[in-house]
């Protein structure tokens, strides 16, 4: 069974670059959050931008076949192509361990702690799979660990093209301990 898990998400990444879903991703840390890489036309370049999104480990972005940015994430908030937040995205990945996004603004302190794919039944759809960060006792400190997988849908025909969250939001697929990052 597990090989053919792997042999899906294989095949997800080798038709995501194909189909230019991967040539913007948006980056950043601390105090040099508002910078992003684009590979456009066989090239790396690096392009600075003003936003309100900073990031700390995590981050995740994907774009249509053309190449436009269509939206971005930090782990915690979740961002549409205007860098505004995404329509329904409050509330987006909670956890104990998660800060406040008014205070701390630079997201989930998970590496690789989501992944998005385009959903395969539509064009319009896109499954975000996010890893939750919780506190718990350990070694009589409290440590911050991912004990959810959950399930969030963007639509991106919702707010008039600009996407947003659909009913289908933090859904739980596993509880349990799981491995740090890694999506």
């Amino acid at each position: 069974m597990n090989k053919y898990v792997l042999g899906f998400f294989f095949l997800m990444v080798v038709q995501l670059n194909a189909q230019n879903r991967d040539k913007v991703w948006m980056l950043g840390f601390y105090a040099n959050q508002n910078m992003g890489i684009s590979f456009d036309n066989g090239s790396v370049d690096t392009f600075s931008l003003i936003r309100d999104l900073g990031f700390f480990i995590t981050n995740a972005s994907i774009c249509d076949t053309a190449g436009n940015l269509l939206f971005y994430t930090n782990g915690q908030l979740l961002y549409n192509r205007f860098h505004q937040p995404m329509l329904n995205s409050s509330n987006f990945n909670p956890g104990t361990a998660t800060f406040d996004p008014g205070l701390y603004p630079y997201g989930l302190n998970i590496e690789q702690g989501v992944l998005v794919l385009p959903h395969p039944d539509s064009s319009n759809l896109y499954d975000l799979f996010h890893i939750s960060s919780e506190y718990f006792p350990a070694y009589n400190v409290n440590q911050a660990q991912p004990l959810n997988l959950m399930h969030t849908v963007i639509d991106m025909n919702l707010d008039s093209g600009k996407g947003g969250i659909t009913s289908i939001k933090n859904e739980v697929i596993i509880s349990d301990t799981l491995s740090h990052g890694g999506l």
